[in-house]
């Protein structure tokens, strides 16, 4: 063999290892997947355990599982959730439905990351979903999350029109956070104070879809207001068309008899769930406001669209209800 076609055969011998090498690195280093990127690093999820797993139907947000960050010498980088949501804001009209699934990684300092794994939306929304996550959620604390708006305020023409699931992704990320650092909300106390109490109002006679009230006191055991529980069934145009539901809802009264708060949980708001936020926001019309004043309130916003004609129909019949008690 002459010399020269010696060197070029170790040179590309050599080229060729260095190839490989490459190529590992690429594959063992340089983190591409989106649980990679969550800390920066190539990992492997382990210990992998269902949190609440993926119910049927067409509506839901839902915490899947949790798992360990561990990289490939063993270190435990933090723990990573798979959460879905699944709506009806589709990509294609060939789609069933629209979905989508984030990992969200929490490290060892509670730094919050989360990566996009689908993200199939309708596709004038896309664009602010992305840019919502990437500028907000990166290494962030809970507390700082909570003050988030729901989509990013500084760019109405890419957020707004994404706030159905920007918002959504917010609040199953708060939930997602809660059940990791086992906070177990009351949301009573943020409107009567620590150490208040109930008792169940032995006066009051349940009326249709006024289920109870509840007299509140005080840590010193003074009068400081109450709470009234509505739940009623109807109909709402769902995904797959025409569905029944129903919805509950807490009315916080003061010492004053004006509201303070209506409370209407996700876990059971049996309407479609992309629409919620913005039936909330239509009930803070209803704050400050005593028994008597709500039916007016309520002709004045029969004409208003929330995207949820059903839903808003069967939370005025709710309301309605609640005005006509004594």
């Amino acid at each position: 063999m002459k010399k020269e076609n010696l060197w070029l055969l170790i040179n590309t011998g050599i080229m060729l290892v260095i190839g490989i090498l490459l190529i590992i690195v690429a594959n063992t280093v340089i983190p591409k997947e989106p649980k990679d990127r969550l800390f920066n690093q190539v990992v492997n999820l382990e210990n992998q355990k269902t949190i609440e797993g993926v119910p049927a139907g067409n509506s839901y947000a839902t915490i899947d599982y949790k798992a360990d960050a561990v990289t490939r010498s063993g270190e435990v980088l933090g723990t990573v959730y798979n959460v879905k949501i699944k709506n009806g804001y589709k990509l294609s009209s060939d789609d069933a439905n629209g979905m989508i699934e984030l990992l969200i990684g929490i490290d060892q300092e509670d730094l919050v990351y989360v990566e996009i794994v689908i993200l199939n939306q309708s596709n004038w929304t896309v664009k602010g979903i992305q840019k919502y996550i990437v500028e907000y959620y990166d290494g962030v604390l809970l507390e700082q999350i909570e003050k988030f708006p729901s989509y990013d305020a500084a760019d109405l023409e890419a957020g707004a029109t994404a706030v159905d699931s920007t918002g959504a992704i917010k609040n199953l990320i708060i939930r997602t956070l809660k059940v990791h650092f086992n906070i177990q909300d009351d949301p009573y106390t943020d409107y009567f104070g620590e150490g208040y109490s109930l008792e169940d109002d032995s006066t009051f006679i349940p009326a249709d879809k006024v289920v109870y009230k509840q007299n509140v006191k005080d840590s010193a055991g003074n009068p400081t207001g109450t709470i009234y529980e509505l739940k009623g069934t109807g109909e709402y145009l769902g995904y797959d068309g025409i569905s029944s539901g129903s919805i509950t809802m807490y009315v916080l009264f003061d010492e004053n008899e004006e509201i303070i708060a209506i409370l209407m949980p996700d876990s059971l708001y049996g309407h479609t769930a992309g629409f919620k936020a913005r039936n909330d926001a239509y009930l803070s019309e209803f704050i400050g406001l005593t028994i008597s004043e709500i039916q007016a309130v309520i002709d004045d916003n029969a004409d208003l669209e929330t995207g949820a004609t059903g839903s808003k129909a069967l939370i005025d019949s709710l309301l309605s209800a609640l005005s006509e008690v004594n």
